[in-house]
């Protein structure tokens, strides 16, 4: 494909995408060999999380297909489906959290209304 950058290949801001990914990829490979492996991943996990979109997990699926053996690609495979289901339960969370704070926001408007419905504005 052509890109930005007068030429065929992947654009400089393609390449700068790919080495970040990879750098959170070694992160978590790491985090989950260290000796601490569930707490680390899970801190690794929390902290590049905004960074685990679609493309993130298809890099990881693309370096498996890369890996030189098979204790490399099983490593990535490991690793990756203990991050999806940390990143489940982050997602998870985030969700009750955000439910729990409408409940809130709702009680304190309802509160906050008169008996008519109007809100008391000072």
């Amino acid at each position: 494909r052509a890109s930005p950058n007068k030429g065929f290949g992947p654009s400089p801001a393609d390449l700068q995408r790919v080495g970040e990914q990879d750098a959170l990829i070694d992160q978590l490979l790491q985090a989950d060999r260290s000796e601490g492996a569930p707490a680390a991943l899970a801190r690794a996990v929390a902290d590049g999380v905004l960074q685990m979109d679609q493309a993130f997990w298809l890099r990881i699926a693309a370096r498996a297909d890369a890996a030189p053996t098979e204790a490399d690609r099983e490593a990535l495979a490991g690793m990756s489906r203990r991050a999806m289901a940390l990143v489940e339960q982050i997602v998870q969370q985030s969700q009750q959290e955000s439910q729990a704070q409408q409940g809130a926001l709702q009680r304190v408007l309802v509160a906050a209304a008169g008996e008519g419905g109007a809100g008391y504005l000072p």
